[in-house]
């Protein structure tokens, strides 16, 4: 693997761990302040959109990855398909993780239109728990190592 592809993933690496703790955190914090009926100020509005965009980063850069380093195995996709390990990181991580990032969007996109704050924070909450979850089942916990 060469020096760019080394680097973008690292920076894949740490983005995923600022990501997973952005998630966690803005998930906790919008359900309590939906159950506490707090107000959706600029800084709320901000840190959604921020891991919203941080997401798509990583997208972009995981599927820079994929295709910079495994692009030539899609050319015999029966091998891919019967190796559980090689299926695992060209099928079934970015397709996750696309479904994740998906929601995310999805979630930012429909708060964005509720017109109570407590509707605004119980929507990104849930849709950003969810896509949480949807990335953790996915995440190649025994390949990481920054």
């Amino acid at each position: 693997m060469g020096d760019f592809f080394a680097f973008l993933k690292s920076t894949h690496y740490i983005l995923m761990i600022i990501l997973l703790a952005g998630l966690i955190f803005t998930t906790g914090k919008f359900y309590l302040n939906a159950i506490n009926k707090q107000p959706f100020e600029l800084f709320e509005k901000r840190q959604s959109l921020f891991f919203l965009a941080l997401a798509h980063l990583q997208l972009i850069i995981g599927l820079i990855l994929l295709f910079g380093v495994y692009g030539s195995a899609f050319s015999d996709m029966g091998s891919v398909m019967k190796n559980s390990e090689v299926r695992f990181t060209m099928i079934e991580h970015p397709l996750t993780m696309i479904i994740g990032i998906v929601l995310i969007t999805i979630g930012y996109a429909l708060a964005k239109r509720k017109k109570s704050d407590a509707k605004k924070f119980k929507t990104i909450a849930i849709y950003y728990g969810i896509a949480l979850l949807v990335i953790l089942l996915r995440i190649p916990w025994s390949q990481l190592h920054g």
